[in-house]
């Protein structure tokens, strides 16, 4: 999996994210552009998906 994101660094918000991979849920892809884009860099989205724990657990560790 290869994630690109773009922080307003004076808001501290996630604005844009770019995710490949070859994943076969995509929408668990989708479901995680949509948490992430507008999220605050201070906390992680939540969700109950285990695909999506696993990213987020990567980006806000």
């Amino acid at each position: 999996m290869e994630l690109a994101l773009t922080v307003d660094e004076t808001r501290g918000i996630i604005t844009d994210v770019q995710i490949a991979s070859d994943a076969l849920d995509l929408a668990a892809l989708d479901e995680a552009r949509r948490l992430l884009t507008g999220a605050s860099t201070a906390a992680a989205p939540q969700s109950e998906n285990p695909i999506l724990k696993d990213v987020f657990s990567l980006i806000f560790s």
